[in-house]
């Protein structure tokens, strides 16, 4: 069993708009988001476990993406500073209008 963790606003997931892409940050580490919820647009954390497997894991991140109505971005397990991986997206992301 894996767990992530993902930012929301309310009941829904609170996907990003970055260069007009709509991204939900999903994140194993719970601390990483939990730091940033005002840059997240949120307003609390929800964990997600996911079965460890192809098919279980991907239509859980299926489900999420659908609900979102966003893509999704999972951050690396350690090491990297949301800011940073958000400023990365921009920077690497084509604008989409």
């Amino acid at each position: 069993m894996s767990m992530f963790y993902v930012p929301y606003f309310g009941d829904n997931p609170a996907p990003l708009l970055v260069n007009g892409h709509r991204l939900l940050i999903v994140s194993p580490s719970e601390e990483a988001l939990e730091d940033n919820l005002a840059l997240l647009g949120a307003d609390r954390i929800k964990p997600l476990s996911i079965k460890k497997g192809g098919v279980e894991k991907s239509r859980a991140v299926s489900q999420l993406a659908k609900k979102a109505k966003a893509e999704i971005v999972l951050t690396p397990p350690e090491g990297a500073e949301l800011e940073d991986v958000i400023k990365e997206l921009s920077q690497q992301l084509p604008w989409v209008h």
